[in-house]
């Protein structure tokens, strides 16, 4: 057997529809775009790189990416990705993905929180948020998003049968944890240096547990205000229950967000598909069903 490689070089033309963000950290910049070769709606973000060994992990984490494809679709597809050496700019192009972020949603039931029928909505969608993450997890040990937020999360078809979660801006290189990343809200203790180590293996998880607790009472928990840690204690003085600020929801959730929360990592769930097996015997066993 003959191994035949073959290589094709084809240029792209996109045109900029709009600007969806843009971020002062590594000049990172995502676009609304057309594939005027394909006829189709794509997404392109840009990210500055300032020397080769940057370059090189920003393509590590869209081979990730690519491998992640096979594990999961709920993650958009990566199209191309160019390296401008000149403008040391890393440019990936990928599938645009239409619909609505979880902050959006968290402010329009703002005043519908309450409502049973909002409630289980609500624990639909981090079900279907743990299931992803449960397939990143498991994809590797070493895979995860790192800066999980309800920004970075869509939801397609909201409130339909087709209703689907994907995770966007993914961090998921298999790269050592550094401390600082992620968005300050929503870091685990690790990664604000809390805990005088780095442990990259269950970070989601807690900020899963952040984002579960918001999107069921509307309150952001703060490290240092609401989780307290008294000295060097391996674990928060007390976590706030979800039923002190919605009595309407299932105490058994409290549990579960408890567990996401713990201050050291190895008494969390080790990854999103524990998350979603607790939440699913939650909903068969109080009602709410999926």
């Amino acid at each position: 057997m003959v191994n035949k490689q073959m290589e094709f070089h084809k240029k792209h033309k996109y045109l900029i529809l709009n600007k969806i963000y843009k971020s002062d950290v590594n000049q990172t910049c995502f676009y609304k775009a057309k594939d005027l070769e394909y006829d189709r709606t794509v997404g392109i973000k840009t990210i500055g790189f300032e020397d080769l060994r940057q370059r090189n992990l920003l393509l590590q984490e869209a081979k990730c990416m690519i491998k992640l494809e096979d594990m999961t679709d709920k993650i958009p597809s990566l199209y191309e990705y160019y390296i401008d050496n000149r403008n040391k700019m890393f440019i990936l192009v990928m599938q645009y993905i239409e619909g609505l972020t979880l902050t959006e949603i968290i402010k329009q039931t703002e005043k519908q929180r309450k409502d049973f029928y909002i409630i289980r909505q609500n624990i639909k969608l981090i079900y279907q948020l743990s299931l992803v993450l449960g397939a990143i997890h498991t994809a590797s040990s070493i895979f995860q998003h790192k800066d999980l937020k309800p920004d970075n999360i869509i939801v397609k078809n909201k409130g339909q049968l087709n209703q689907t979660v994907y995770l966007i801006d993914l961090g998921i290189t298999g790269r050592p944890l550094i401390r600082g990343t992620g968005t300050p809200l929503y870091q685990a203790p690790e990664q604000r240096g809390d805990l005088g180590f780095l442990s990259s293996d269950n970070v989601d998880v807690f900020a899963l547990g952040l984002i579960f607790f918001e999107i069921l009472t509307g309150k952001q928990l703060e490290i240092g205000i609401d989780l307290l840690r008294k000295g060097r204690e391996k674990q928060w003085k007390s976590i706030p229950s979800v039923t002190d600020y919605n009595e309407n929801v299932p105490s058994i959730y409290n549990d579960i967000i408890r567990k996401c929360l713990q201050l050291m990592p190895d008494k969390r769930y080790r990854n999103g598909m524990e998350v979603a097996k607790a939440i699913n015997f939650a909903l068969k066993k109080k009602g709410y069903r999926r």
